[in-house]
Order: C-alpha cells, then structure tokens, then sequence
C-alpha cells in the first residue's frame, strides 16, 4: 500500500489466482485443503482495496468523521431566519489526526481509510454542486506528487488533512454565502461566466440565482416535460424562461456575449439534473 504501482500490481496477482481457482470448479472442491493461502489473498485483498468492501468504507466514516465533523455546532447566524447548523473551522482537532497517526502501526492504511474518507465526501460534495469539480483535481495533484516521491508518507498525510479542512469549508460556503446548497450551486455557475464582480454585483447575483431557482421549482412540472432537452421547441422554452428571468436581476456588466454564454450554462446545468433525475429538477 506504500504506492499505486504496488497496489496495482496485487490487484493483477490476485485476479489471476481468482481466475484460475474459478477454471477449476468443480473439481476443485475435492482439494480446497491444498488452498490455504487463497484465504490470506482475499483476506489481503480486501485490506488493500478499501473501496470495494462497504464495511470498510463505513469504518473509515466513522474514524474520520468523528474528528473531521465532531466541531459542528448549533448557533444563530445574522442572515438566517432559525438556527442554522454551522461549523466553526478554528475548532477542528486537527492535531488529533496527526497525533493519531504519528502511533499508528500501519500508516499505510491510515492513509488509505483518510482517502476513502476524502473520496466518499468529495463525490457528496460533487453530487450538490457541480463547480466543485476542481476539487477532484486537486486532490488527484497531492497523490501524484506522493507517487513520484516528491513527498514522505507524512507530508502525505498532511496534505490529505489539510485537503479535509478545505473540503469541510466548502461544505459549509452556503452557509458563509448566506445561500441554500441549491441555489449556491446556480450561483457558483452564473460567477463561472463573470469573474470579475465588485462585491455590489455579486449580491445581485447572489438575488439572481435565489430568484431563478425559486421560479423554476414553481413552475417546473410545465416546464420540465418529459426528456424536455431532447425536442427543440421544449429546449428553447427553457432557455427563454432562463433568460428572460436572468435579463431582469443580473448586473449589466453580463455583457451580451457574456449573458448568453450564461444563459446557455444554466439551461446545460438544468439538463444534467434531468438526466440524471437529480433534486428538484427530476
């Protein structure tokens, strides 16, 4: 488990001795005595490919989650209108992690269940907003760079753990945005387009993507008809449901150009969450 290349490499011996054990049933059965260490592969297997064995993803859930999450706290926020549940980054026992880490016996999987971790929160992540795309690159960066030998296992370590507080700050941005998690999403791709806003153009923004996801969820089962993207008259009546309701709250600085691209942006988004019956657009 100390690099990809070995761990790929078990996988390739493992499937063999899998393959080959399966080419001899039934007969087989009569010399099960004679297999013993088939038992230690599979047993071996599953320590390695963490992924695979949902026990093990759950296990890592809960090794992680009650240090990475544990800070979360019930306070009262200026913007909200009831008590939001929030997370206070400065009070993550972060150094519990790498204390936990510096005793483990096999760091190796330490990394391995962090990363299980990492990747099961990051594909949540993901899933609530597809901007955070970006993410996934970041992290695959970290793990090359481990790869290559330009890291030991701590400074890895370290990585995972910082790349966890960060993951933790964007799961909770909406909040700091003073956003629901959908209507951040609409947000995060209207400022795709249009980067530069002064803080006085991003509320308008912010008012536009809260605006447009409200009308849309009200008008949805006549606009969203069945495989809408696919017919060419259904498509173009959400586009200018879009952009009609986008033309009277963005900013001007949405120049031409830039308010079409947008507009073509959100339209692409709204097919995705069809697609694949996602939230309130399904």
């Amino acid at each position: 488990m100390s690099s990809e290349d070995n761990k790929k490499n078990f996988f390739v011996y493992s499937n063999t001795v899998e393959s080959l054990y399966e080419a001899c049933k039934p007969d087989i059965y009569e010399r099960k005595d004679e297999f013993k260490f088939l038992d230690v592969i599979r047993y071996l297997r599953k320590v390695v490919d963490r992924k695979k064995f949902t026990g093990d993803l759950e296990a890592a859930r809960a090794k992680y989650s009650e240090i990475i999450d544990q800070s979360i706290s019930t306070v009262d926020e200026t913007f909200a209108i009831t008590k939001s549940r929030t997370l206070d980054i400065s009070k993550f026992d972060f150094d519990k992690l790498r204390e936990k880490f510096k005793k483990a016996e096999y760091k190796h999987i330490e990394i391995e269940d962090l990363r299980l971790f990492i990747d099961d929160k990051l594909q949540k992540l993901v899933n609530e907003n597809i901007t955070r795309t970006d993410f996934a690159g970041r992290l695959q960066r970290i793990i090359d760079e481990y790869n290559s030998g330009s890291m030991n296992v701590e400074n890895y370590f370290d990585e995972l753990v910082e790349f966890s507080k960060k993951l933790k700050e964007e799961e909770e941005r909406h909040i700091r945005e003073n956003l629901e998690p959908d209507e951040l999403e609409i947000f995060d791709l209207l400022r795709q387009t249009n980067k530069n806003l002064t803080r006085k153009e991003e509320q308008l923004v912010k008012l536009a993507a809260r605006d447009l996801l409200k009308k849309l969820q009200e008008v949805k089962d006549r606009l969203f008809v069945a495989d809408w993207y696919r017919d060419e008259v259904s498509r173009l009546t959400v586009l200018s449901f879009v952009k009609e309701n986008l033309n009277q709250n963005l900013p001007s600085s949405y120049l031409p150009g830039i308010f079409e691209k947008t507009c073509n942006v959100v339209v692409e988004h709204l097919q995705r969450l069809s697609e694949t019956g996602r939230k309130w657009a399904a």
